[in-house]
């Protein structure tokens, strides 16, 4: 069980946010491996957005890991945090990427 308070603490909010960072550079390090491939370069900047959206992992990864007692509570809160954060800020940051690479091809 959560506490929805410990949803509004600012230090889990910036562990979530951290975490958030660490899980877009963690997908833009692996797609380096599809710059040899037939991949533009806008593609390759829109992927770790398009493939970071692991909410129900993580909140999973967050119940199992309370049931089997390897993280603590304030660590599954951040977990959860962080899946609510990346559901909400990835796919918006997809579209905007999405929306400029789009425009500055119509203007080119």
């Amino acid at each position: 069980r959560f506490n929805l308070r410990d949803f509004f603490n600012l230090t889990v909010l910036w562990q979530a946010l951290f975490l958030c960072l660490i899980i877009v550079l963690a997908r833009a390090a692996s797609s380096i491996v599809l710059a040899f491939s037939q991949f533009n370069l806008q593609e390759l900047i829109l992927l770790p957005f398009g493939l970071s959206f692991p909410l129900t992992l993580l909140v999973a990864l967050a119940a199992i890991g309370l049931q089997g007692n390897v993280i603590s509570r304030h660590e599954g809160t951040i977990i959860v945090v962080t899946s609510v954060l990346t559901a909400l800020i990835y796919p918006s940051c997809f579209k905007l990427l999405l929306a400029l690479f789009k425009r500055s091809s119509q203007t080119a």
